[in-house]
């Protein structure tokens, strides 16, 4: 008999509104005992999830995010060049991530 894989306490995931995050969350529901998630925008479909609105660039927020997590999926960002300026992407995908 094989032994189940052990479940993480908490489950951040960052950029939850997006299109990889909107894919992959399903996969990850019984991953963790609880599932945070965290986005600037509306999140769907959420079963359960603690949800967190705001900006990764936030410091407070992300300190509020992180406690007690013990497994993070960061998947935000702005994906494409065309979806934002150079000062945002760098805002976003540099010093957010760096952040987180």
């Amino acid at each position: 008999m094989m032994a189940h894989p052990p479940k993480w306490r908490r489950l951040l995931i960052t950029g939850a509104a997006g299109e990889i995050g909107s894919v992959i969350r399903p996969a990850l529901q019984d991953t963790a005992g609880s599932i945070r998630l965290l986005d600037k925008r509306p999140i769907a479909d959420a079963a359960g999830a603690q949800i967190l609105t705001g900006d990764i660039n936030d410091a407070a927020l992300i300190d509020e995010a992180m406690v007690g997590v013990d497994c993070l999926f960061h998947l935000a960002g702005i994906p494409r060049e065309t979806d934002g300026s150079p000062d945002e992407i760098l805002a976003a995908n540099v010093i957010g991530t760096h952040a987180v």
